[in-house]
């Protein structure tokens, strides 16, 4: 059984929820060594979930995984890339990486691969070169370029800045120390407007989904995105 953002319970789960969620568990895996679980949650929550949610009997082998090192960042541009049969210009994984930074902007770079693929794709090639690069903006601005012509779109169509900020924000939490978090929505707490709003960020892929039907929530893909996405709408 895989738990994933197991942070929530502390950030998100009222007393009660939490209470049920706790014994489900001790309810599975009581007497029985069938039923594995393995739960992932940000570290920085993980002394809240042990006080909080009475699992500590419950956690063996915690297992910390840090960010990536920069020395991997290179490989983590290049091996994928060859296993696709995807030819990279001279220097551009090297530029990459020093763009990056660090491993804490992963899913920044992440999103940038995934528009310069787009972009060599359309050209019906299997090279991505250094003016596909220049032309997402690099990892500092792909995600902005993005943001903002999803808000030039939805402002044409009438829904303006404050309307979109408003609705966005509605997918962010804050924990005790005022630390941004995601936040799970569901579907049927938006509106007309806030549905066509998440319906163009989750187009470009920066919001997802889980579940179906009326049950569906909504969710910013990366937390990662969060000061970016603020200074995308900011700058607007």
């Amino acid at each position: 059984m895989f738990i994933d953002q197991g942070e929530e319970l502390v950030t998100r789960a009222s007393d009660a929820a939490r209470a049920r969620f706790v014994r489900v568990m001790k309810d599975s895996l009581e007497g029985t060594d069938v039923i594995r679980v393995v739960a992932t949650l940000r570290s920085e929550f993980l002394t809240a979930a042990l006080l909080e949610t009475d699992l500590s009997d419950f956690v063996y082998e915690p297992f910390v995984l840090s960010s990536l090192p920069r020395s991997r960042l290179a490989s983590s541009i290049a091996g994928p890339a060859e296993i696709a049969s995807i030819d990279l210009a001279p220097g551009l994984v090297e530029r990459i990486v020093e763009d990056t930074g660090g491993g804490d902007a992963l899913p920044l770079m992440a999103f940038t691969m995934e528009r310069l693929y787009g972009r060599m794709t359309r050209r019906k090639s299997q090279l991505i070169t250094e003016e596909d690069y220049n032309a997402v903006g690099g990892v500092s601005a792909a995600l902005e370029q993005r943001a903002n012509g999803i808000l030039s779109r939805l402002d044409r169509a009438g829904l303006k800045q404050n309307t979109v900020l408003e609705t966005l924000l509605k997918l962010v939490g804050f924990d005790a120390g005022n630390v941004p978090t995601r936040r799970r929505v569901s579907v049927n707490d938006l509106g007309a407007d806030e549905h066509r709003i998440i319906k163009a960020f989750e187009d470009a892929r920066l919001i997802s989904s889980d579940g179906t039907g009326s049950s569906t929530v909504v969710f910013v893909t990366h937390e990662a995105l969060f000061p970016h996405l603020e200074a995308s709408l900011q700058g607007n």
